[in-house]
């Protein structure tokens, strides 16, 4: 490559600020869900099939920290995170292990809309579980930290853009 290859501008700047546009739009999209109310979310109500530690096919680093549930004939168990160590993002409440096979619960989720869910056996997207009208589990406020986490991000790579931009760094 010549030197005055190295002089001249990259050529990025559209396609960087639709990669912006892009983390912004998914930061939107989890803050909304964190910000959801209870009857917003799809439920079931049925019998706990199964409740433990681990689930078959799926791989877990943290077993003192995860509970598998699974409902009714929902047909992929859920994936509770309860956690309660410094840095964990915990749920706001949670008495899961009171529960066990057999309990009628109300469990409250959201549905993973991505291809790769097809493929689970999981689904990570549980917000509450009520049993007899009383909660046993409501989500922590991850999606709200990721949300405002994934727009600020957006809004610092787009306003470093502008100014690579203004100084005639990029194009």
């Amino acid at each position: 490559m010549s030197s005055s290859a190295y002089n001249e501008p990259a050529h990025i700047f559209a396609k960087s600020m639709f990669g912006v546009a892009t983390i912004i739009s998914l930061g939107f999209v989890i803050l909304t869900r964190g910000q959801k109310q209870k009857h917003e979310f799809d439920s079931i109500t049925a019998p706990i099939s199964s409740i433990g530690r681990t689930f078959p096919g799926s791989f877990n680093r943290h077993e003192e920290k995860t509970r598998y549930v699974q409902v009714g004939n929902y047909p992929k168990a859920f994936e509770l995170f309860i956690g309660h160590d410094t840095g964990d993002f915990s749920p706001a409440f949670e008495k899961v292990d009171a529960l066990k096979a057999g309990d009628i619960v109300t469990l409250y989720y959201d549905e993973e809309h991505t291809h790769a869910a097809d493929n689970e056996t999981v689904n990570r997207l549980a917000q509450f579980i009520d049993k007899g009208g009383k909660p046993y589990f409501i989500r922590g406020s991850k999606d709200k930290y990721g949300g405002y986490g994934a727009i600020g991000a957006g809004v610092l790579i787009g306003l470093t853009l502008l100014i690579l931009k203004k100084k005639g760094t990029i194009e």
